[in-house]
């Protein structure tokens, strides 16, 4: 269980993955709040673009082989990366996972073969070594 003290209220929902801040209107949120919503937002954008958050990991991962769980301040966000195969290829469910632990939840889940995962593992060296 994440030992963050913070919560956001049931109230907040989330609106859409594809909107900023996950269409939350910030402005009727206090700073506690919305420094939630904004630390969950760019902490999903990393792990899209094949980054890690800035959290530390949870003391446990599923077995699943690549899945990383993390304990955010006010929320908990999963790097979903498990095994997985189609038809026509083997390859790997990816994308970011997050509960903002007052019910709601989100999560973009994408199958990438082999070598698309590679690519992004990559991108996301790259990006960190700069």
């Amino acid at each position: 269980m994440n030992p963050s003290k913070r919560r956001l209220p049931s109230s907040v929902k989330i609106v859409s993955d594809g909107t900023e801040y996950f269409g939350i209107e910030l402005s009727t949120l206090t700073r506690e709040q919305r420094s939630i919503v904004e630390s969950a937002w760019v902490n999903y954008r990393a792990i899209l673009s094949g980054g890690h958050p800035e959290c530390p990991p949870a003391p446990f991962a599923p077995s699943d082989g690549g899945t990383l769980i993390y304990f955010c301040d006010g929320y908990d966000i999963a790097r979903v990366h498990g095994m997985s195969r189609t038809e026509e290829a083997f390859g790997y469910d990816y994308g970011p996972s997050l509960d903002f632990l007052n019910g709601q939840h989100v999560e973009r889940l994408r199958f990438l073969t082999e070598a698309e995962m590679s690519k992004l593992d990559q991108a996301s060296t790259r990006a960190r070594a700069k």
